[in-house]
């Protein structure tokens, strides 16, 4: 289940950051693509024009001016970060970067240019261990602050809708480290659902599309009776919300089970589970008798309790093989083990009655 149709806001999100990406990567290959710096001018140079890339900037042309000579001794971090934002201003950013530090102390002691500058951050562990998508949107919640809070407001607002419709309750913090984590890992629709869907919690108030998928492993749980504890139920139940798992593959599952369980050697139900019969549907003939002998509705029968699925559970002693009770001796068994309660019934007691006035009037008497 799966979810194919993205909305209008949507897609216009992912067509923006792609182009946001997009300007990110075109600036570094531009950066990369310098083959020779320009001699150095004669006169330090001034902060280079910002490109029409926007927060991410970068020069106009290769003829732009060489980086400023550092300042005299040793620098102070409020002087190398006036550096940086002089001459490499796309890149200011990452002065909060631990990492960073050393980077940009040896670019402003080399005066280097800031092709050189490109080549050595991207030998960074930094860069390397951090994808093109999370670089991007370190960028810019580090440069565009509006942005960003735009951006966060949007994907917060999706994240909350499909929540709502699948039937998860996100509390204010969950709800805003999974919208960081969307960003910074570049997650599709379809991981952004498997997300959610971790944070899902089954119970008796668990509503939307979370109450429907619990309803469905439930359903294939009684019609193939066989035991299944909370935490796989609750499993079953998340693969079908993510569609990870339908319908027909959790039947399949439960089908396997079923045999499993009540043909182990594969010579009695099994044919008749694979032509499409389930479990309760072969035990037809014993819910109606035990309904009937016992005067209860059908369905409040369980075929997973021991009890109700005894007729399906008997071994021929001989070979050894699953076999099943005649619905002669089922009846009988229903009547006269004590665990069925037959005797506190109305059928029990006319009968009983009639026993007794047909013994008086052996005896002549009457009632």
């Amino acid at each position: 289940m799966r979810q194919e149709a993205a909305t209008s806001g949507d897609a216009r999100e992912v067509a923006r950051l792609d182009g946001q990406l997009g300007q990110w990567r075109g600036s570094l290959q531009y950066y990369e693509s310098i083959a020779s710096p320009p001699p150095a001018p004669s006169e330090p140079a001034t902060r280079p024009p910002a490109s029409s890339g926007g927060a991410q900037g970068g020069p106009t042309s290769t003829g732009a001016a060489a980086p400023a000579a550092p300042p005299a001794g040793e620098p102070d971090r409020q002087a190398t970060d006036d550096y940086i934002a002089a001459n490499y201003p796309q890149f200011a950013w990452l002065t909060a970067i631990p990492e960073m530090k050393q980077l940009f102390d040896d670019a402003q002691a080399g005066v280097w240019e800031l092709s050189k500058f490109v080549l050595e951050l991207q030998k960074t562990q930094w860069w390397q261990a951090t994808s093109d998508t999370a670089r991007w949107w370190e960028s810019v919640k580090a440069t565009d602050t509006a942005q960003s809070e735009r951006l966060r407001a949007e994907k917060r607002n999706l994240f909350a809708d499909q929540a709502l419709r699948l039937g998860v309750d996100l509390d204010p913090q969950t709800l805003a480290q999974l919208v960081e984590n969307s960003f910074l890992f570049g997650w599709s629709e379809a991981q952004n659902t498997d997300a959610i869907v971790n944070h899902v919690s089954f119970g008796p108030t668990t509503g939307g599309l979370a109450a429907g998928a619990l309803q469905t492993v439930k359903s294939l749980e009684r019609e193939y009776a066989f035991p299944i504890t909370d935490s796989e139920r609750n499993a079953w139940a998340k693969k079908f919300l993510t569609g990870e798992a339908t319908e027909e593959t959790l039947r399949a599952d439960a089908i396997e089970r079923a045999k499993s369980l009540y043909d182990p050697t594969g010579t009695g139900l099994s044919k008749a589970l694979d032509a499409g019969q389930t479990i309760r549907s072969l035990a037809g003939g014993y819910i109606q008798i035990a309904a009937r002998n016992l005067e209860i509705d059908p369905e409040t029968i369980d075929l997973i309790e021991p009890k109700w699925s005894r007729p399906l559970m008997q071994v021929d002693p001989k070979t050894n093989e699953r076999v099943q009770m005649s619905l002669a001796d089922w009846d009988q068994t229903i009547k006269t083990d004590e665990q069925y309660g037959w005797k506190n019934t109305k059928q029990a007691n006319d009968q009983a009655d009639s026993l007794v006035l047909s013994l008086l009037r052996s005896f002549g008497e009457e009632a």
